[in-house]
């Protein structure tokens, strides 16, 4: 099994690369709910970290409240995939948002 350190630079090059993603979260009845959204990953050599600017909806919001994991896939048409299973929080602090 590849360690992080060598993993987490090949995804952010391929998240980057391909830019969109199908973003799935399940709600608490169990259903799966998937969306696109476009991520953007910070590694600094350690923490693998993805931000998505979204609305935090009420269906986002109850699905992160039912669970707050995420998985996220990325497709090229070259068939290049990479695939973050994560954990997911909703930072809705003043501090994260911009005016």
């Amino acid at each position: 099994m590849n360690q992080l350190n060598e993993t987490a630079p090949a995804f952010v090059e391929m998240a980057h690369r391909i830019v969109w993603c199908t973003v799935a979260t399940v709600g608490s009845k169990g259903r799966p709910r998937s969306r696109i959204l476009h991520p953007i990953w910070e590694w600094d050599g350690q923490t693998l970290v993805g931000w998505i600017g979204t609305s935090p909806t009420p269906t986002k919001r109850a699905h992160l409240a039912a669970s707050d994991y995420a998985s996220l896939s990325y497709w090229a048409q070259t068939h290049d995939t990479c695939v973050a299973e994560c954990r997911v929080s909703c930072p809705l602090h003043k501090s994260h948002m911009i005016d």
